[in-house]
C-alpha cells in the first residue's frame, strides 16, 4: 500500500467520524474549567506560580461571547499569563 493510498483510508475513516461541537458560548459552564486549565499551563511553561483567578475577571470571562471559542480563550489566557506579575492572574478585560 502506497502513502497516498495509507492517507485516503485514513482520511475516509475519519471523515465517518463527525463530532458537533457547540461553541463556547453555549457551554459557558465550561469556562472555569478552561481557564484553570489554560493558566496552569501557560504558568507551568513560563515557570510562574499564579494561583489565583480574580472572581470579577472569571465573571467577565463567562459572560464574553468568544466568537473564536477555544482557541480564543486560549489566546486570551496566554496573553494574561505572559503579563501577569505575581500569583494573581492580571487579566486587560478592556480586550473583550
Amino acid at each position: 500500500m502506497g502513502p497516498h493510498r495509507l492517507r485516503e483510508d485514513l482520511y475516509n475513516h475519519l471523515n465517518a467520524a463527525t463530532l458537533q461541537v457547540p461553541s463556547l458560548r453555549e457551554r459557558r459552564e465550561d469556562i472555569p474549567l478552561l481557564v484553570r486549565y489554560f493558566v496552569q499551563k501557560f504558568a507551568r511553561r513560563l515557570n510562574k506560580r499564579i494561583a489565583t483567578v480574580p472572581t470579577e475577571t472569571m465573571n467577565v470571562l463567562m459572560k464574553a461571547d468568544w466568537p473564536g471559542n477555544v482557541t480564543e480563550l486560549e489566546d486570551f489566557i496566554q496573553r494574561a499569563v505572559i503579563l501577569t506579575e505575581g500569583s494573581t492572574l492580571q487579566a486587560s478585560l478592556t480586550e473583550l
